[in-house]
């Protein structure tokens, strides 16, 4: 038996305690294991559209719009 949990926050640490019941009471909880958990990141998207641009003869600029899929977790930075 799985039960999925949502609307998590990035980077909380939840604990989760599982226990059965019918209709006379709750059993025992159970810890799972692992005891705790992260909801995961993902990668995010490339940026789009990727413009080169030449404004003079010593310089060249870049632009471009944020990942339209972050991943999970905020975009801190890009690597040119």
């Amino acid at each position: 038996v799985s039960y999925p949990i949502t609307s998590l926050t990035t980077g909380t640490e939840y604990f989760v305690r599982v226990s059965a019941r019918n209709t006379e009471s709750y059993g025992t909880r159970q810890l799972t294991s692992p005891s705790s958990a992260k909801p995961m990141h993902n990668a995010p998207s490339a940026p789009l559209p990727v413009v080169l641009d030449s404004s003079d003869s010593n310089q060249i600029s870049v632009s471009w719009e944020a990942p339209t899929v972050n991943g999970g977790a905020a975009v801190t930075g890009y690597e040119l």
